[in-house]
This record gives structure tokens, sequence and C-alpha cells, in this order.
């Protein structure tokens, strides 16, 4: 997979989720500098505590592992789509 694709599909996880939460993954992995940053840097990027960064990187990783979760199992036709 091409880097502009890798890209693209971690900007379509993070739209997903809490706008803070995003942030929090995008700063704390460099998702888009290519420079981690450490829970305090985030903190004081964001202005919250190191906790809340620490609870927002939780969440937001929960959030994304229910979203691979329902989407492989939609691949395997084990979970399938409501019908709108």
């Amino acid at each position: 997979m091409c880097y502009r694709q890798f890209a693209s599909d971690v900007e379509g996880v993070l739209e997903l989720l809490p706008h803070r939460e995003g942030e929090v993954l995008a700063l704390r992995y460099g998702l888009f500098t290519g420079k981690p940053q450490s829970l305090t840097d985030v903190a004081k990027v964001l202005k919250i505590s190191v906790e809340g960064v620490r609870k927002n990187e939780l969440s937001a990783f929960r959030c994304v592992l229910a979203v691979c979760c329902i989407t492989y199992l939609q691949t395997k036709h084990i979970f399938c789509k409501a019908e709108e």
C-alpha cells in the first residue's frame, strides 16, 4: 500500500472519532507530521491534563478497534449492514 493511500485511510478513520480523540491520536503518533509526541507534550498543546490525553487516547483506540472488527466481520459476511 502506498503512503498516499495509507494517509487517506488514516484520515478516514480519524474522521469517525470525536474531534479531540482524533487530535490526540494524530499528535501522539505523529500521523501527519512524522513526529510522535509524549503525553506531556500533547497535554500542553491541547491544554488538557496528561490524564485527559490518556483517556482520549484509550477511547479513540476502542473506537478504532470496534470499526476494524465490524469492517472485518462485514467482509467475511458474518455481520451484515443494516438496511437503510
